[in-house]
């Protein structure tokens, strides 16, 4: 399945049940990138435009030539399975084949990004949750209880705090894009390949360990708080065949451009 994160605000979030509005962003997914921008159409109310949009993926190679694609140096490539860093490196080799020019960069503010969404995502999900917390704890699962806790706990300033963090790490983002004129970041989508139902935490090829909702949205959470369009795409199969997924990071409000990456690259891989 293909997945896109629009723009942080794009699509309305009226109907969904929140769990952080300063976060919470609504977004199609599909089998492919052309079905999730015609999703996307109908869900901003431009179904019209759905029959016209067609030409704009053709199947077949598609040329990269002129477009910069940054490749991050840490953080994103930090204790990944050895499946998701090849598959990283196969689809590099493949964007370059296409004409695309590969930037090797680095965002530092990567790790306090991932922070200050997190943090303000228990503070907002305590709230959501706060009743309850307090009136019927029983019938939320352990994972929920323990994370509404958490934010329940925190002081309120830790929420003007990590908001602060997420503005300097939105102009610090834009700033990369600007200095090295990238069109896209690629990154993995998680660091490991898909997990079966029960594991709880990952091992990693050096011994360490992680919980598993932790590795889960360890490499999402900065673009959470940046709020930049993400297209999700497969990126192959384990040996397990368990699914390997790459994510292209495009500039906010620039969905469509980041689409004719996403196809691009689905094409090729």
């Amino acid at each position: 399945m293909v997945g896109l994160k629009p723009t942080y605000g794009r699509l309305g979030t009226r109907g969904i049940f929140p769990l952080s509005p300063s976060l919470d962003t609504p977004g199609p997914m599909a089998r492919n990138v052309a079905d999730c921008m015609a999703l996307y159409l109908a869900m901003t109310g431009k179904h019209r435009e759905i029959p016209a949009m067609w030409d704009r993926f053709p199947q077949g190679s598609v040329s990269l030539a002129g477009k910069r694609i940054g490749v991050l140096t840490s953080f994103f490539n930090e204790h990944l399975q050895p499946e998701v860093a090849a598959a990283q490196h196969r689809a590099q080799d493949v964007l370059v084949s296409l004409g695309a020019d590969i930037v090797e960069c680095d965002w530092q503010d990567a790790t306090a990004a991932r922070y200050a969404a997190g943090m303000i995502s228990r503070i907002e999900c305590a709230q959501v949750h706060r009743d309850l917390l307090y009136n019927a704890p029983h019938l939320m699962g352990e994972q929920l209880r323990r994370r509404v806790e958490i934010g329940a706990l925190l002081p309120a300033d830790t929420w003007f705090t990590a908001n602060a963090a997420r503005d300097r790490a939105r102009a610090s983002v834009a700033a990369l894009y600007d200095e090295h004129q990238l069109d896209a970041i690629l990154a993995p989508t998680t660091p490991v390949t898909a997990p079966l139902v029960g594991d709880e935490t990952i091992t990693y090829a050096d011994g360490s360990s992680e919980d598993t909702g932790a590795a889960l949205t360890r490499l999402t959470a900065p673009w959470n708080a940046t709020g930049q369009p993400v297209f999700a795409i497969p990126a192959g199969l384990d040996d397990g065949g368990m699914p390997i997924g790459l994510s292209l990071v495009g500039r906010p409000d620039e969905e469509w451009a980041l689409a004719d990456l996403a196809h691009a690259l689905e094409q090729a891989l």
